[in-house]
């Protein structure tokens, strides 16, 4: 099955219709993946899902009584002011939700969960620290979220198709799969100009999950586990 498999550097890329069951890129009309998939050399896997019928945003991701984080008046009047980022918090359900999701396989996954006070920040790092704009006003959603729960479906046998396809087995199962996303609310206006920057997102994210695992003591690393290996030209 490896001929599916698209090589474009040390990532490995598939078309979004050879990892979800049947033909559909789609579980419902109101999930689907419009791009293509990604795996990193240690099988972490980049993909986006759209929700094309979001809720509102909630208030207590901007309420600070609610965060406990105040921002300026300043802040909240840049955003007022420019439409394209307004629609990212205002009238969020008449638009669409981007969800980036990134699979750790159960090996990376016990790798972070090693050290808790580097796991999940480091984890956050590499998806977050310079890999998509700021303004895109992202927020991290837990896989109990609704929007995440509800698509789950799509996301879990997605991920174990495309480690299958791509030859990376290190014995995970959708029950012991991490799962991390990341939550952004968008104007159908700007479906074109979102979707391709988070697509080359996925890619910047799973390159920084390359580097960093790429230092981990050998010691560390479970006997038998094989990386992705581009194929030698």
């Amino acid at each position: 099955m490896g001929e599916l498999v698209l090589w474009s550097g040390n990532l490995a890329t598939l078309p979004p219709q050879t990892v979800v069951k049947g033909s559909e890129t789609q579980i419902s009309s109101q999930f689907f993946i419009p791009v293509d998939v990604v795996i990193g050399r240690w099988g972490v896997i980049g993909m986006l899902v759209v929700n094309s019928r979001p809720e509102n945003r909630h208030v207590s991701y901007t309420d600070s009584e609610w965060t406990g984080v105040g921002v300026s008046s300043q802040y909240y009047t840049d955003i007022w002011n420019n439409p394209v980022r307004r629609a990212h918090y205002v009238d969020t359900d008449k638009g669409f939700s981007l969800m980036r999701c990134f699979v750790l396989p159960k090996t990376v996954s016990n790798i972070f969960k090693r050290d808790r006070w580097m796991g999940d920040p480091l984890i956050a790092k590499c998806a977050c620290d310079g890999t998509l704009e700021t303004e895109f006003d992202e927020i991290e959603a837990a896989s109990c979220f609704d929007p995440v729960k509800s698509c789950v479906s799509l996301i879990g046998p997605a991920a174990m198709t495309g480690w299958e396809i791509a030859g990376f087995n290190d014995g995970t199962t959708e029950e012991s799969m991490d799962l991390r996303t990341w939550l952004s609310f968008h104007s159908w206006m700007a479906f074109a100009m979102a979707i391709p920057e988070a697509q080359e997102s996925l890619r910047r994210t799973l390159l920084a999950f390359d580097n960093v695992l790429d230092k981990i003591d050998a010691s560390k690393i479970p006997a038998g586990f094989k990386r992705l290996e581009p194929p030698q030209e």
